[in-house]
């Protein structure tokens, strides 16, 4: 990928508020051209950390010392009652940014992908060496009879909003991405939900949608109505996408959880309250940056989960959820004991059997014994009822398994240009380059990246090979541990792998700390 292309990808995602994506982007402008004006210039526009951004207009102005733009940020640094002022400058030179710029530049060709994390340094906390974010998660496939449990899984983000000082190129060839721009209007009348601006536009869909603002109002007449948080919680959880700002959807789900957890206390002996709140639970653990807390919200999902079954629920399969908590908790074993008690129990012709074979097979993929997890999942498509969660199941096992020819078709007819669908981008590179079409393999890196916020998982274990093959030792490992650290428990066959790897590297995996801000909520016993 060209200098341009990156810094126009960069700039698109900034324009279309993913900040951490666009960081991504110029992050790799630099680590592939350490000259490029453009690249530290905007690097620094799209970092809060102070110290960061004075390291990249310092990086402009080593380039090129006549840069104005990098000499008003640097002198609205160093003197804070500036800022406004000079933003303000900034703001309207946006329009006036040229296309082309005369950069002192010494490309060099790469056969390699660049990868947006080698030679800049990891710092474990999600943040990169010039303030470059790093996103890693992966598409979990949750699900309860058969029916999907969360959202896709989804890089981390900062909750910010794109600097109003970031230049925007107006040429900038707009390319498919998960960020839709908003369609609906604002509705300034609506009760502002807890915490969040009124006058906030990507609050729009919570603040029109009729039944939100229902439950609103009867709240703001009866706040110890535990019911109504309940149903203004359960209203907005159907409603929520994992899609646009993902600052804005955990946002959204934070929101949810605050009404859910006050139902709780008005009403802790509601089976559904729990139940809801295992479900947001799972839904923030798809936006977290390492198995360390996305398995630490399992595990919290999990105690609503037995909660709600304690407590008796509305909610479809409820042992089917503790089931389901247990796989991504990584507690295998159990998960696959309870998983085959369902079964049993289930009446011959049972229609729900399908559902209850798929959860088996992530189970048994849990527990590396991915021929059994592939017989489970090809057992479960008698009833072709959600037949799409099971080939994506059925896809990941054959891949896992060496088994490609049977896989890659598959995976052909399931990859699409849509949001959310750059983990199959991801899983085909995979296969390409095992099968030695490493250019191919190239090509789908790139065109998974901007259809997903996912940055980890297969992405960076398919880096680290070409890594590897390069003779970039040093980066292979850091992408090999980012990669071991981000796929969930159903690729731990890959994972242990992976581990081996790292041994025969003379490295081992990464020691992490939870760094997820969500604390267990009192669950009463």
């Amino acid at each position: 990928m060209t200098e341009s292309e990156t810094l126009k990808l960069g700039i698109d995602a900034a324009k279309a508020g993913n900040l951490e994506k666009a960081q991504s982007y110029f992050a790799q402008t630099v680590q592939n051209n350490p000259n490029s004006e453009l690249g530290w210039l905007y690097l620094g526009y799209c970092i809060n950390d102070n110290e960061k951004k004075k390291i990249c207009y310092q990086k402009v102005l080593a380039i090129n010392p006549e840069n104005e733009r990098a000499t008003q940020a640097l002198a609205s640094l160093a003197h804070p009652e500036l800022t406004e002022k000079k933003n303000d400058q900034l703001k309207q030179q946006t329009t006036q940014l040229p296309v082309e710029q005369k950069q002192r530049t010494h490309a060099k060709k790469r056969n390699n992908i660049p990868s947006i994390y080698s030679t800049m340094g990891i710092i474990i906390g999600g943040i990169l060496c010039a303030g470059m974010f790093l996103g890693v998660a992966y598409f979990s496939g949750l699900l309860t009879g058969g029916v999907i449990k969360s959202q896709p899984s989804i890089i981390t983000a900062q909750n910010t909003q794109v600097p109003e000082n970031i230049p925007i190129v107006s040429t900038v060839t707009k390319i498919p991405s998960s960020t839709p721009h908003p369609t609906s209007t604002f509705a300034n009348t609506a009760t502002p939900l807890p915490g969040v601006s009124s006058d906030d536009p990507a609050m729009a869909d919570f603040y029109n949608n009729t039944s939100i603002t229902y439950w609103t109002q009867i709240i703001a007449g009866d706040p110890q109505n535990a019911d109504a948080y309940y149903q203004r919680a359960s209203a907005a959880y159907k409603i929520i996408k994992a899609v646009g700002s993902l600052g804005t959807y955990r946002s959204k789900l934070e929101f949810i959880l605050h009404d859910i957890d006050t139902a709780i206390a008005l009403r802790p002996d509601v089976g559904d309250y729990y139940s809801l709140r295992g479900s947001v639970y799972v839904s923030l653990s798809s936006t977290t940056e390492y198995n360390v807390d996305t398995e630490y919200l399992a595990a919290l999902s999990l105690d609503n989960a037995y909660k709600a079954y304690e407590l008796g629920t509305s909610a479809e399969y409820p042992d089917r959820s503790i089931v389901v908590d247990l796989i991504y908790s990584n507690q295998c074993e159990k998960a696959l004991e309870l998983s085959q008690q369902i079964i049993d129990k289930l009446p011959q012709g049972d229609t729900t059997l399908g559902g209850a074979l798929n959860i088996r097979s992530q189970a048994l993929a849990c527990l590396g014994r991915l021929d059994e997890a592939l017989k489970s999942i090809n057992a479960s498509m008698f009833n072709n009822e959600n037949m799409d969660i099971k080939t994506t199941m059925k896809i990941q096992y054959l891949v896992l398994l060496g088994r490609y020819s049977e896989a890659l078709p598959l995976l052909d007819k399931r990859i699409c240009d849509c949001e959310l669908s750059g983990w199959q981008y991801y899983l085909r590179a995979y296969i390409y380059y095992e099968t030695g079409k490493r250019d191919l393999a190239q090509q789908d890196l790139y065109e998974g990246m901007p259809r997903t916020w996912g940055r980890g998982g297969m992405l960076t274990y398919v880096e680290a090979l070409m890594a590897l093959d390069d003779g970039r030792k040093d980066d292979a490992i850091q992408l090999l541990q980012i990669a071991e650290a981000t796929l969930n428990p159903t690729f731990n066959h890959l994972r242990w792998d992976i581990q081996k790897q790292l041994a025969e590297l003379g490295s081992k995996s990464l020691e992490l700390t939870r760094i997820a801000p969500y604390e267990a909520t009192p669950i009463p016993h």
